[in-house]
């Protein structure tokens, strides 16, 4: 499992490096970062424990772990390759 986080974390830390301009990149990657975990991560607790209670089935916190999954994959498939472009700016 471990190994498989990280392929994760190093392609996910490396896509978001390259999204911003060299000037704000360490500004604008510690925003999305922490706004991101403190949105979702502590939104998660309380999402569980509500899909246990609406839906009185236990596994039901693993549909909110596949909504994440699928806007993850769709944040990749639509992040823009910067392979050719300058992003020392």
């Amino acid at each position: 499992m471990q190994l498989h986080a990280s392929w994760f974390n190093g392609a996910y830390a490396t896509m978001l490096l390259e999204m911003f301009p060299t000037k704000v990149r360490y500004t604008a990657l510690s925003f999305i970062y922490h706004v991101g975990v403190a949105a979702f991560g502590g939104t998660t607790p309380f999402i569980a424990t509500y899909l246990i209670y609406a839906t009185r089935y236990e596994l039901a916190p693993i549909y909110w772990g596949w909504f994440g999954m699928i806007i993850t994959l769709i944040a990749f498939i639509l992040a823009r390759e910067t392979k050719d472009i300058d992003i020392n700016y």
